[in-house]
C-alpha cells in the first residue's frame, strides 16, 4: 500500500472559485432563480438537483415575482444551459471539501476533488479530479491530468501528461488570462477541435485576432478530450491546430463567413428538449429565429467530443408545421426519433445548425441514463 497524507479544506458550497465565463453566467442565472443565497448554493445533495421541468415550475410559481415576459426569457436561458446548470450544481456539492493527497514515497501531490488556486507548484503534481485554477500555473516538473478535469488558465512546466482515462479531460480557456503574442501568422483551421465553445464574448475580430499562449511545456504526452476556447466574435474562428506542438491558439478572420451574416444574425436560439436527453428516448429540437428566411434548407448535426457524427438531418425550416411567434421571434420545433441518433451513449455532445455548409449556431447537449 502507498503511504499517503490527506489534507481536507471545508468548502461548504462556496461559489466564488468558479470563475470561468460560463460559470459566472450560470451563477447569475441561479441567483435569479434564487438557488444561490449569500453566495452559497441552497442545495446540499446531488439528488436534490432540479430537472428542467422542476426549474420551469419554479419560474411559473409566484416565488420569483417576475412578469410573463421575464418568465419566457428565463425559460429560454434554462433550456439553453440546463446541462451546465446541473453540472455546476453537482460540482459545487461534490467539491464542498477539497481533498489533496500526498504520496509520502514519491512526494507527488494529487488533487482528488475540490478546487485549488495556485501559481507555482514545485516537483510533480497529479490531477484525478477537481479543478486547478490560477492566472498562470507553473509546474516544476510533471503535471499529470487523468480525467474529469477543467483547467481555465495558462499551464507551463517541464512535462504535461494527459492520460484522459475516462475521456472527459476538458481544457477550458479564459481569454483574459492569456498572453497575446505579436506574431499573427496564418495557420490552417482544424474545425474538429472547434466543436466545444463556451459563451464568454470577445469584443471584435479586428481588436482581438492574434495568437495566444495556452501551454508552455518541453514535452506533451496525450491530448485533452476537448478544448473549449472563448466564443469568437462574429467573423472570426479559432485555429487550435498548434496547441500541442507550439502551445498556442490563433484567433483569425473566417474566410468563409462572407455573405452569411443575413442568415446568422437571424438564428437566435438552437436547443434540444428535454435537456439532458434521456438515453434511448426520442426528443425535440427547437429553433428560434427572427425575420423572414427566404431559403429554409438547414442541416442539423450532433457530434461527440471526438468529432464523430451521431446525427445528420436536413430540414426545411419554412415547412416545419406548428410552432409559435412571440414579440422576440419565431419558434419551430421538430421531433427526433431515438433511432436517428446513432449510438446514443451517456455523455456530452455538440449540436450544430448549418446553412449552405456553414455552421450558424452551436449548442452543447447531454444524454443521461434512462430511469430504471
Amino acid at each position: 500500500d502507498v503511504a499517503t497524507a490527506s489534507i481536507g479544506v471545508a468548502f461548504d458550497s462556496e461559489l466564488s472559485v468558479f470563475n470561468s465565463s460560463q460559470d459566472k453566467k450560470i451563477k447569475a442565472l441561479l441567483q435569479t432563480l434564487q438557488y444561490i443565497q449569500n453566495d452559497r448554493l441552497a442545495i446540499n445533495k446531488t439528488e436534490y438537483i432540479p430537472s428542467q421541468t422542476q426549474l420551469f415550475l419554479r419560474i411559473e410559481s409566484s416565488l420569483l415575482g417576475i412578469s410573463d415576459s421575464e418568465k419566457i426569457i428565463l425559460k429560454e436561458k434554462v433550456t439553453n444551459d440546463i446541462s451546465d446548470i446541473r453540472k455546476l450544481m453537482e460540482q459545487v456539492i461534490t467539491n464542498r471539501v477539497t481533498e489533496l493527497e500526498r504520496d509520502l514515497t514519491t512526494n507527488i501531490y494529487n488533487l482528488i476533488r475540490g478546487t485549488v488556486s495556485v501559481s507555482t507548484l514545485t516537483g510533480n503534481f497529479s490531477q484525478s479530479g477537481g479543478r486547478l485554477t490560477g492566472q498562470k500555473i507553473t509546474v516544476g516538473n510533471t503535471l499529470t491530468i487523468n480525467s474529469g478535469i477543467i483547467v481555465s488558465s495558462m499551464l507551463s512546466g517541464k512535462k504535461l501528461q494527459i492520460t484522459n482515462a475516462n475521456g472527459n479531460s476538458i481544457f477550458i480557456i479564459d481569454i483574459n488570462n492569456l498572453q497575446k503574442l505579436p506574431d499573427t501568422k496564418k495557420q490552417t483551421l482544424n474545425p474538429s477541435l472547434l466543436m466545444s465553445i463556451n459563451n464568454s464574448p470577445l469584443s471584435s475580430c479586428a481588436n482581438d485576432k492574434g495568437r495566444y499562449k495556452v501551454l508552455d511545456f518541453k514535452s506533451i504526452q496525450g491530448q485533452f478530450s476537448s478544448i473549449i476556447p472563448p466564443k469568437p466574435p462574429l467573423g472570426c474562428v479559432w485555429d487550435l491546430s498548434l496547441v500541442y506542438t507550439q502551445g498556442i491558439i490563433i484567433l483569425k478572420e473566417n474566410s468563409n463567413s462572407a455573405g452569411t451574416s443575413s442568415i446568422e444574425n437571424k438564428i437566435i436560439h438552437f436547443y434540444a428538449y428535454p435537456s439532458p436527453i434521456i438515453q434511448g428516448a426520442s426528443f425535440d429540437i427547437g429553433i428560434k429565429y427572427t425575420g423572414f428566411i427566404n431559403s429554409g434548407n438547414f442541416t442539423i448535426h450532433i457530434f461527440d467530443i471526438f468529432g464523430q457524427i451521431h446525427l445528420e438531418k436536413e430540414i426545411d425550416l419554412n415547412s416545419i408545421q406548428g410552432g409559435h411567434t412571440t414579440s422576440t421571434g419565431k419558434y419551430r420545433q421538430l421531433s427526433i426519433n431515438s433511432s436517428e441518433f446513432h449510438h446514443m451513449s451517456v455523455g456530452g455532445y455538440v449540436m450544430t445548425l448549418s446553412y449552405d455548409g456553414k455552421v450558424q449556431k452551436k449548442s452543447k447537449i447531454g444524454v443521461r441514463p434512462a430511469d430504471k
